[in-house]
């Protein structure tokens, strides 16, 4: 019979000072006393009898006549109230020693006011393992991990081989699962590995409140990592009982790389780049000569040493020549234990062999953009005059450069949108003789501030957008007053500047003169002013070049070189011809693990959202049928790689007034938990102190009756 199948709770001061009194050394959380047997204390209303027994039979002396006083030296001289003190004291050892002996047969046992005892045998033990990568540190028994495992089979052993389980992890999917045996939790906790967290601790409660209404017990088992607690967050209204059983790890450091970039504005076949990182030592231990290793396409490209004091995060830089096209799946990786989780970084990157372009441009159109286009070997540019457009040809280019056409019709404009919506790269150069309205109806589809009238003047073109990744490049330096700028005889007048517009260049009175705009994944320039030699002298300044190069190839942007699993990724990709109604996956690569990730279709896009899926670091080829469209990189979340933990000093502070009296941690340090668990949740039982005590009252009771006389 379980103990807590019946319960009869009693505060009972007396069993303190017993407790002194015999030693039994209990825990000061044991403060009331309960009895698996209750129905038994009935008896204790027998009690009574000696006592009524002693009120109504009283002892009748007999009268004795005698002369001789000679006699009286015979008898004792006793006192009558010595004598019935006497008797009360018997009367009273006798029924303590009825009541103690009543009293183990209902055996008492002590319980933690704390714990609410109501038939737990019904309901399901959750076990929270932390399964997270900073369970891989190291502890005296081995890893956390395992620590932890033997934990949690030592809470299983300390209940009832009928009670049932459930093993909860850092995977929010676990807490859906039914419960289980301990035979097939037990082989659970044997299956269990480490994996990337998606679940904070603080999260627990709310999730066990929405599997059921009822209270539990609830083992949480972790390292109580800063960044995975959040014990600030924790809710302070549960129906549930937490036993926390904080481990402590063996101080140590970790080495890890937490950021990765490449500056090039685009990369291109036989030009070498930088590849550049942050390498991090996280802990009091120094490092000496560290290899680091780029490996690109599964092959070791170089290798670097570095040195790092404790807690220093140190910047590095790969330089890699790509001496072919085509996309590269890279890496750079380290290696320190036992933490491996963060050894590698992935990354993903795309090399061109030329950058394609085509320029349409009308009869009076400027050449100075046809001619730097020809002088620059970066580029492979095609040029068309406006009567020989080919629609169907533009999603061969990176780049459409729309040079000093006097007027757009339907289905070129119509064309156009669709290449920037579709990731494109455009470049609109209006003519002096621009229609507007023909060009206002193009720059309104693409979010572009509509024209107003042209102005004629002399302009000087002063003021730039310095912080713009236009600009950046070109300025090392901030800009001055009397820099020399390029100047212009007319310009038009815009209006209707939207949000989603950002000017990068304008003139002395504030007037835009180059305007940008970023319309789906596809980006759009609009010039105010004709780049004729006969309107500008702007071909013929330094800026024109290294202006025209950013302008480009901006779309080839280094953007996505890699994705934090767990964290909100938006990532957008153009819906390929004949793919419109087929639904993309991700598959890994050198791998046959195959998932749909979670994504949107907007207009000629598909939208992808990474938080959910994958869940696995590496490489996955995003395809549409048979056809790979494009290779990410995915990377674990380094936020474990940090290694804070709370101590319990702390985990109390912070949980004390949120969950009061449904809290307890337990010492992990414990040699033997089940022991611990029973006792805590048994509780202390006390019936050999009731038999000892009603024992030891019979004898005081023999005691005075033989010394009576």
């Amino acid at each position: 019979m379980d103990k807590g199948s019946v319960l009869f709770d009693v505060e009972v001061p007396i069993f303190c000072a017993l407790n002194s009194i015999f030693r039994l050394h209990l825990p000061s959380k044991f403060r009331s006393m309960q009895f698996l047997h209750p129905e038994l204390l009935y008896a204790l209303f027998a009690l009574s009898i000696p006592v009524i027994i002693h009120l109504f039979l009283f002892k009748r002396f007999k009268k004795v006549y005698f002369t001789n006083f000679s006699l009286l030296k015979e008898l004792q001289i006793q006192s009558r109230k010595s004598a019935k003190l006497r008797h009360l004291l018997v009367l009273l050892v006798r029924i303590l020693a009825m009541a103690a002996l009543i009293l183990a047969f209902a055996e008492p046992y002590l319980l933690h006011r704390k714990r609410n005892l109501q038939a737990h045998a019904s309901t399901v033990v959750n076990v929270f393992v932390d399964n997270s990568f900073s369970m891989q540190s190291r502890s005296e028994e081995g890893s956390l991990l395992d620590e932890a495992r033997k934990k949690a089979r030592e809470i299983a052993l300390s209940y009832p081989i009928s009670q049932s389980f459930r093993l909860l992890t850092n995977q929010s999917n676990t807490f859906a699962k039914p419960a289980v045996n301990r035979e097939i939790f037990l082989s659970q906790l044997e299956q269990l590995n480490t994996e990337p967290s998606t679940l904070y601790l603080d999260r627990l409660s709310s999730m066990l409140d929405q599997e059921s209404d009822e209270g539990s017990d609830v083992f949480v088992i972790s390292d109580f990592q800063k960044s995975q607690a959040r014990l600030h967050e924790w809710s302070s209204d549960s129906l549930h009982h937490f036993f926390l059983i904080p481990l402590k790890g063996v101080v140590q450091s970790n080495l890890f790389v937490d950021s990765l970039w490449i500056e090039a504005p685009f990369l291109q076949q036989g030009f070498a780049f930088e590849i550049q990182f942050n390498i991090q030592n996280y802990g009091p231990q120094e490092w000496v000569d560290v290899p680091v290793n780029l490996e690109v396409n599964g092959v070791k490209k170089a290798v670097l040493t570095t040195s790092l004091s404790p807690f220093e995060k140190k910047k590095c830089t790969f330089n890699f020549l790509p001496d072919q096209s085509g996309k590269f799946m890279a890496s750079v990786h380290i290696q320190d234990y036992p933490i491996s989780y963060d050894d590698d970084f992935f990354f993903s990157f795309e090399v061109q062999a030329s950058y394609s372009i085509l320029c349409i441009s009308s009869k009076t159109s400027a050449s100075e953009v046809a001619t730097y286009l020809k002088s620059d070997s970066t580029f492979k540019p095609t040029f068309i005059d406006e009567s020989q457009i080919d629609f169907s040809s533009f999603s061969q280019y990176k780049t459409l450069v729309v040079n000093g056409l006097s007027e757009f019709s339907s289905g070129f404009a119509a064309s156009v949108v669709d290449f920037v919506n579709q990731g494109g790269n455009l470049i609109v150069v209006p003519s002096k003789q621009s229609n507007l309205k023909s060009y206002n109806s193009l720059l309104q589809s693409l979010g572009l501030p509509s024209f107003q009238s042209l102005d004629t003047g002399q302009f000087r073109l002063s003021r730039i957008e310095q912080q713009s990744d236009e600009f950046q490049s070109i300025f090392t330096e901030e800009v001055k007053q009397n820099t020399d700028f390029p100047s212009s005889q007319s310009r038009f007048l815009m209006s209707g500047n939207q949000s989603s517009n950002r000017v990068l260049w304008s003139d002395e009175a504030g007037n835009p003169l180059l305007v940008k705009s970023i319309k789906a994944i596809g980006t759009s320039y609009l010039f105010s002013f004709d780049l004729i030699e006969t309107n500008s002298n702007f071909s013929h300044h330094s800026l024109f070049a290294p202006l025209l190069f950013n302008l480009f190839t901006h779309t080839n942007q280094f953007e996505y070189s890699y994705f934090v699993l767990g964290q909100k990724n938006s990532y957008k990709h153009a819906i390929p011809a004949g793919c419109e109604k087929m639904t993309p996956s991700l598959l890994m690569v050198n791998d046959s693990l195959s998932l749909i990730p979670e994504f949107r279709q907007i207009q000629s896009n598909w939208v992808f959202s990474f938080q959910q899926n994958p869940q696995v670091a590496g490489y996955y080829s995003l395809q549409c049928s048979d056809s790979i469209l494009d290779i990410l990189a995915f990377n674990f979340n380094r936020d474990e790689s940090f290694l804070d933990y709370h101590s319990e000093d702390q985990i109390l502070e912070n949980l004390k007034d949120k969950l009061k009296e449904n809290l307890v941690i337990l010492d992990a340090q414990h040699k033997d938990l089940s022991k611990q668990l029973e006792l805590d949740r048994k509780g202390q039982p006390l019936w050999k102190l009731f038999v000892l005590l009603g024992f030891s009252l019979l004898i005081i009771e023999l005691l005075l009756l033989r010394f009576r006389k």
